[in-house]
This record gives structure tokens, sequence and C-alpha cells, in this order.
């Protein structure tokens, strides 16, 4: 299921927006899974933002992901493979 129509979305958006998504359905607001995974409110908040260029490490990833009881891969949902592969090789030929 594809929950992004644009194909070539930022995989950060994306996992973003999964994110947001999950923290809704374990009824979590922001701050209260920044205490889960011990970062601060600001930081989840910008995560989720619109329009903020976001980087974040796997490690991130792995303990948002516990703190919402879900797996890891659930938050790349809606990635494109084939187009992530064509970007990093587009980004390898700058």
């Amino acid at each position: 299921m594809r929950r992004n129509n644009k194909r070539n979305t930022d995989i950060y958006d994306i996992i973003a927006a999964n994110i947001k998504e999950n923290r809704k359905k374990a009824n979590l607001t922001q701050a209260e899974l920044a205490d889960l995974t011990e970062y601060s409110h600001e930081f989840i908040r910008r995560i989720e933002a619109p329009n903020i260029k976001k980087y974040f490490s796997i490690d991130t990833l792995a303990q948002i992901a516990k703190a919402l009881n879900i797996k890891m891969e659930d938050l790349f949902i809606g990635v494109d493979p084939i187009n992530l592969k064509e970007k990093i090789k587009e980004e390898n030929n700058k």
C-alpha cells in the first residue's frame, strides 16, 4: 500500500509522515514520544514538520520505532526502492 502519490518524494519526508501517523495511532503527543525516546520535543517536532530539511540516524529510527511499538520497517512504507536507487545514482554522479 502506497501512502504517498509522489514518486520522487524525499525518503526523509516519507519516514517523517510514517512517524507522525504511527504516533497518532498510538495516541501519543510529540512531547510524549520525545519522553519515550529521550529526544527533545523540539527534535521530534522538527522531524515531523513539513518543509524542513530533515536528517536523522538509523539509531534515531530504531528508538522511535521501539517507542511506538512498531517494526522499524513500518517507517519505510511508501518508499519506492526503484526511485531511491535512481536518486542515489544521480547523487553519486554529481
